[in-house]
Order: C-alpha cells, then structure tokens, then sequence
C-alpha cells in the first residue's frame, strides 16, 4: 500500500469512527429526562462529544497530511506533521473511550439505571451495546493508524538522496600533482 492509499483509508477510517459514535451519542441524548438519567445522560453524552471532537481533529489532521502528499512536490515533512498530530488525538480518543466511555463502572451506572428504574432498561442497554460496539471502529481505525505510519517509515528508508557537488571539479590528475 502507498503513504497516499494509506492516508486514504486512516481519514476514512477516523471518519466511520466519528460517524459511529455520532449515532452513539444521538442515542445517549434520546433518554427521558429525569432525576434518575440526567448526570449520567449528561456525562456519557459529553465524554461521547470530547471523543468525537478528538476524531474530528484527527481527521482534519489527516487531510492535512493527505494534501501535502499531493502537492507537487509533496511534502513528507508536513504529511508526517499531520500523522504525528493524528496519532496524538487518536491516543486521547483511545483512552476516553476506553477509561470513560466501556469501562466497568460506566457498564455497572447504566446497569444500575435499569435495575432501578426497570422503564430506562431498554435505552441502557441499548447505550452499553451502542458503546461497547465502538470497539471494531476504534480497532479499524488503530490498524489503519499503524498502516499509515509503516508506509510513512517505508518511504522515510527508500527515499532516495542525492548529493549536488558546486564548485569546482577535481581530477585525478590534479589531485596527484596537488598532494605531490
């Protein structure tokens, strides 16, 4: 695969992933307000929200990328900027949603809800399956990452360099009767 097709499929990627947890969170915010649902309504659909955000800046980071590889010349400095800035909000993406969003005490409040109130048990469990079925996209989006950063790595050792000599050119004659 090509730095270019791999930038492709990451933005794609971030992309779906974004998209995912944007029906995810239209989900979390369709809950009847009540004393019961409203901080845990209010505090999934915003860490839903800053995931979401860090998606969306990873995209936009990856465009960037994707466009100075296009340019003529392409700039392998500001594609890799862009694959450096990508792999910074996608890690704080990957840690919300893993520490904030599936993990265990999160799973147990939503639970809890419906046990409470056995009325919000079809919209939790719904929320944890919507949440916990994030895990393919934010996987999909991790390999498509770590693709984009071997291509970028492959093109880094296989480029070629070329040395331009300016000045003056010394044979082999001169040299012999120089060093004498």
């Amino acid at each position: 695969m090509a730095l270019e097709q791999a930038f492709d499929d990451l933005c794609q990627r971030l992309h779906e992933a974004y998209a995912y947890f944007h029906d995810v969170r239209l989900t979390v915010t369709d809950a009847e307000e009540g004393a019961d649902t409203k901080a845990l309504v209010e505090g999934v659909a915003q860490e839903l929200g800053d995931l979401m955000d860090n998606l969306d800046q990873a995209r936009r980071a990856g465009e960037r990328g994707r466009r100075a590889l296009r340019q003529r010349p392409p700039s392998i400095e500001e594609a890799g900027r862009g694959l450096s800035q990508v792999q910074d909000l996608y890690w704080e993406a990957s840690r919300r949603y893993a520490d904030e969003l599936v993990a265990h005490y999160k799973v147990d409040q939503l639970r809890d809800l419906a046990q409470r109130n056995p009325r919000f048990a079809p919209w939790s469990e719904t929320v944890i399956g919507g949440l916990e079925g994030g895990r393919p996209a934010m996987h999909e989006t991790a390999r498509s990452l770590h693709a984009c950063w071997s291509e970028a790595l492959e093109r880094a050792l296989t480029s070629g360099v070329a040395v331009y000599a300016v000045g003056q050119q010394i044979g082999m004659e001169a040299l012999r009767n120089e060093l004498g």
